[in-house]
């Protein structure tokens, strides 16, 4: 492995996961929104082999900074 590809891999596994709870939590959602959102496509997520879902913390950050200065949205 390659040094540019040694700092990819590295950075991969650096990734903050968060489970769906901890995004409702987060984001004050009620319990079980962003699991119906991540199945429904709404959000990126990572399936995991034993099939969990994961949201990746960057990909999050980047979703709300792209709804930033919108209004109120009630899904």
């Amino acid at each position: 492995m390659d040094t540019a590809a040694r700092a990819a891999y590295h950075a991969d596994m650096d990734r903050q996961l968060l489970t769906p709870r901890e995004v409702d939590v987060l984001l004050r959602y009620p319990a079980g929104r962003t699991l119906r959102l991540a199945k429904a496509g709404r959000i990126l997520c990572i399936r995991l082999p034993d099939g969990e879902i994961r949201i990746d913390e960057a990909d999050l950050e980047t979703l709300l900074g792209a709804g930033a200065g919108k209004g109120p949205r009630h899904d």
